[in-house]
Order: structure tokens, then sequence, then C-alpha cells
């Protein structure tokens, strides 16, 4: 398996050249999270805020396949052929509906995944106030604030199981195989991950530094970083699928 300097150096290597390309791939994410935004309301979560986070999902949904495109379009020595914004459009008609269900199912499945998490807190808060008589104290912050981290980690674990599903969708209708399944596609992910997860999850938090930086311009650093992150990621799946 490649380190992760070689996968972000190929992602590099990929984008090299072609700045005002990136930052235009990246525009339809920064749109599109501008867009999610403008459905806050007084901190209080609506049908809109809803509809934007589904936006953004499905954006970064397609712009995932085109960075993919890209990589592989440069491996193949193809690069100064490759045109993001036609590209995205393209991704958009061919592979539109298959993100929407690939990630509403995703969704659906880790929501299913976090309820007996939260039961299971709940109950062990409530517990202890009960047993110690705690009232609202520092130490019962503490307390939620620690149990809530311990259960996310299920649902981290299975985020991680499902992330390779969308690359997998699109080989197998690339492959010219009928009727894919959205399901059999996660269950592929998951089989592809086992024994991966502890090195997807390292891969994503080595981008903490640009992340910060992201939060730092205001969220301008989106045009180039998502675009740098999905590249890299596609890059991943390839060594992962070629390893396997």
């Amino acid at each position: 398996m490649k380190k992760r300097s070689e996968l972000k150096q190929e992602a590099k290597q990929t984008l090299q050249g072609s700045f005002w390309k990136v930052v235009g791939l990246g525009c339809f994410l920064f749109i599109a999270t501008i867009i999610s935004n403008m459905g806050s309301d007084d901190n209080r979560v609506n049908v809109i805020t809803i509809l934007g986070i589904i936006l953004v999902l499905f954006v970064q949904g397609v712009t995932q396949l085109v960075t993919q495109t890209w990589y592989r379009n440069y491996q193949e020595g193809q690069k100064s052929d490759f045109h993001p914004w036609s590209e995205f459009t393209t991704t958009l008609s061919k592979y539109g509906t298959g993100i929407l269900g690939l990630y509403g199912l995703v969704i659906l499945f880790i929501s299913l995944w976090s309820i007996p998490c939260v039961l299971v807190s709940t109950m062990i808060i409530m517990g202890l106030i009960i047993a110690f008589s705690l009232t609202t104290t520092p130490l019962v912050i503490t307390m939620v604030v620690c149990l809530a981290l311990i259960c996310l980690i299920p649902v981290l674990i299975k985020g991680l199981s499902y992330s390779q599903c969308i690359y997998i969708y699109r080989d197998q209708i690339e492959s010219g195989k009928k009727g894919v399944s959205w399901r059999q596609c996660i269950k592929d992910s998951q089989e592809m991950m086992k024994g991966h997860k502890w090195e997807y999850f390292i891969l994503q938090l080595s981008f903490i530094g640009w992340l910060l930086l992201n939060i730092i311009t205001l969220g301008l650093g989106t045009l180039w970083i998502q675009p740098y992150m999905y590249t890299t990621n596609a890059a991943y799946y390839q060594a992962l699928k070629q390893r396997s």
C-alpha cells in the first residue's frame, strides 16, 4: 500500500499547473455551502437547512467522481485533455441518481447505528445523575461530552467502512453491469475497508492543517483544499483496489 506522502504527492502532481481549473471545480462546493447556510434561522434546523445539507453532500459526491476522473486521466497521460467543468455536468447527469441513492442509504445506516449509541449514553448519564444526585455541574458536562465522543466511535467506524461505495458504484456502472445495487456497493465498500479503516482515518486526519486554513480564510480555502483532498482519496481508492 502506498504511503500517505506518496498519495498526496500524486494528487498534487495531478492538479499541478491547473490552479484555475481546480478553483473552478471548488466553486461548486463553495456555492453549495453558501446556499446551505442561507437556510439557517436563529440556529434552528428547518427544511431549507436539511435540503442545504443534502445539496452539499450531493455536490461533494459529484466532485469526488470528477477528481477521480482527473486522477485517472493523469495516470494515463491525458491530463491536458481534462476539463473539470464539463466533466462535472457529465458526471452529474450520468451518476447523479446513484450518488443521491448511495448517500441516502449511507445516512440512513449511520443514523440507525447512532440510535443505540445515543440511548445507551443517555441511560448511563441519567443513571449517574440519579445515583449520585448530580446537578448541572462541570463534572456532569464533562461526563456528557466524554460519553458523546465515545458513542461517536461506532458511527465513525461505519462511516469509514462506507467511504469507498461511491467509487465502487462508478466502477460497476463503467463495467457495463446492469441493475447496480446501491446496498451491494456499500457492502463491497465494507469488505474492501476491512483492515484499512484506521489507515484511511489517519489519511483524513492528515488534512487537519488544511482544514484549519480553510476556517481562517472563511471557507475560501475550499476552492483548493476540497479538490486536493478528493484527488488524494481517489488515489487511495485506486491503490486499495489494486491491492485487493
